[in-house]
């Protein structure tokens, strides 16, 4: 069974470690559109894995795609081997998240609303340049997937 930890986690601190069998268990009952961000990158750096039986770092991109599968639409800050950046309290892909629900994320300023295509595009663009290339935000979901609205704009 695989788990998912907390940045901040301590190895006597189990209980605050999330089942991912749990998450996609109750992900599957949702009854309507599902849109899931992950931003973990570097997961489990600094853990001493080797004193912890079976701990691996998350691959974001690999529960993407197990989300993907169940046609769920997921976001994560990047590809799973890459470090971590931040400017201030955020790091650059939840600050290029808020922009991109505050209007960054449409595809033409005259849209009304922000898609999930048109943010998955922001995300893209804005966290790479925020880090000089070194950080590479995913987007994915079934190619059948319609794009969702995540916000309206006034």
């Amino acid at each position: 069974s695989s788990f998912i930890l907390p940045a901040d986690h301590k190895p006597n601190m189990l209980v605050r470690a999330l089942n991912k069998q749990t998450i996609l268990q109750y992900l599957d009952l949702i009854r309507g559109r599902v849109v899931v961000f992950i931003d973990a990158c570097y997961a489990a750096d600094g853990l001493e894995l080797a004193k912890m039986p079976g701990a691996q770092r998350l691959i974001a991109p690999g529960l993407v795609n197990e989300f993907a599968e169940r046609g769920i639409i997921s976001f994560a800050s990047s590809s799973g081997k890459e470090r971590s950046y931040a400017e201030g309290d955020y790091s650059y892909f939840t600050k290029a998240l808020i922009e991109g629900l505050k209007g960054q994320g449409r595809r033409f300023q005259t849209d009304t609303q922000v898609l999930t295509t048109g943010l998955g595009d922001w995300l893209a663009h804005r966290v790479n340049g925020l880090s000089d290339g070194k950080r590479n935000p995913v987007m994915l979901a079934s190619p059948l997937t319609k794009p969702v609205p995540l916000a309206i704009l006034k």
